[in-house]
């Protein structure tokens, strides 16, 4: 079963979850370490100048278009390695920096055609690409146009909250200002004190009960939930902290983080067992009002949703029995809505290897979704990606909704 959280238990309606009333997140606790300014903060009045140098540094040197090579082999979220020094600083938030155009070095023509073989590879690895080299562009947080009467709901795998609070959450948060932003892969321990949280915001953290610094989901609203549903009413997957279910007035907010299937897919029954389980979940929580699913899905869905499909196909993250459940998903009454509105869109990644310049060259894969009750569909007018916005190997991506 769930875990209960603090605050009055009740049960979601035939599911077997436990859930409370929603709390506030609380502010730091007395005595603990200020906090250092944000480093990448960029004051708002900043745009319209840093825009402008934006332009007049893509006029100077304009930056190689991206080329698709072989995929990652593994997309492997839980397993991937931790990036070189070098690839640092391409995990930088860039919220509204001038685009730097990367000088291209000339190489010998021996050391060209050993570059250019190695991108042909489709194993995972290999030396990391210059971190400038990765696209930098100016993101306009006002497009596309939300309307009056919508909210904007956001995803992102962080890759670890403590870091993402680092390279700039904060003004990520101020610039986006979504309504609703959905969280994974924290690796916030259960028993880590949050010493960081989004002020306007009520907040709600799960962690794996016993790894730390893996997994792990967040909601953060506006708007007071009704209540909160930790797991799924499955223990294997509840015990990892992948999923979260916010309540609201008349729908359900699911954030998740969907188990991989693991190098060599060592995992893949147990990615079979939690599909069929969540997918007993959602049903039940759409016979009482309809469903928001978004996050890590740990699935490219078709084709061209990577880049490298021909070689991938048993390789985790696009094995046919994964894609062939989240077929079955979306025939029992759900749309990816990224494809509703994109349905022909190639290269429309929102994963990319830290390895071997992969975001940019663009070679990537689409894992993060927005996946909704059909019924509710014709309340969301929007569904789309934040590629250039860093500070993880995945993107934000967010939808407008009519509420």
């Amino acid at each position: 079963m769930p875990r209960k959280k603090q605050g009055e238990a009740a049960e979601v309606p035939g599911t077997g979850a436990a859930t409370s009333t929603a709390a506030e997140v609380p502010g730091p606790r007395r005595g603990t370490r200020k906090r250092k300014e944000d480093p990448l903060a960029v004051p708002v009045a900043a745009l319209t100048e840093l825009a402008e140098g934006a332009k007049k540094a893509k006029t100077a040197a304009p930056a190689p278009e991206p080329t698709v090579a072989a995929a990652p082999a593994n997309a492997d979220s839980d397993a991937a390695a931790e990036p070189a020094a070098a690839d640092e600083q391409e995990a930088v938030l860039v919220v509204a920096i001038p685009a730097k155009a990367a000088a291209k070095k000339k190489q010998p023509a021996k050391k060209a055609a050993k570059a250019a073989a190695a991108e042909d590879e489709d194993e995972e690895g290999g030396d990391v690409g210059d971190a400038d080299e990765t696209p930098v562009q100016v993101t306009d947080f006002t497009t596309p146009k939300k309307n009056p009467g919508e909210i904007k709901i956001v995803s992102w795998n962080v890759a670890g909250w403590n870091a993402i609070i680092g390279k700039g959450f904060a003004t990520y948060i101020k610039e986006e200002s979504p309504d609703i932003i959905c969280i994974q892969e924290t690796k916030i321990a259960p028993s880590e004190k949050l010493e960081s949280y989004l002020p306007g915001y009520h907040g709600h953290f799960l962690a794996p009960t016993e790894k730390k610094g893996y997994s792990g989901v967040a909601v953060f609203s506006k708007e007071k939930p009704l209540s909160w549903t930790d797991g799924i009413g499955y223990k294997d997957g509840d015990d990892e902290g992948r999923a979260i279910t916010a309540e609201f007035a008349d729908f359900y907010l699911l954030s998740t983080y969907i188990p991989n299937a693991g190098r060599k897919l060592v995992t893949l029954p147990k990615r079979m067992e939690w599909d069929d389980k969540f997918l007993e979940f959602v049903k039940k929580l759409e016979a009482v009002k309809p469903v928001i699913w978004c996050g890590d899905l740990n699935v490219a869905h078709t084709e061209i949703d990577l880049a490298n499909p021909t070689t991938n196909k048993r390789n985790a993250g696009f094995t046919v029995e994964e894609r062939n459940n989240f077929t079955r998903f979306l025939a029992t009454g759900f749309v990816d809505s990224f494809r509703h509105f994109h349905p022909d869109e190639k290269d429309a990644y929102t994963f990319w290897s830290f390895l071997r310049n992969a975001r940019g060259k663009n070679i990537g894969w689409r894992l993060d979704y927005f996946v909704v009750s059909q019924k509710l569909m014709p309340r969301v007018t929007a569904s789309y990606r934040r590629p250039y916005v860093l500070g993880s190997d995945h993107c934000p991506i967010a939808i407008h909704f009519v509420k």
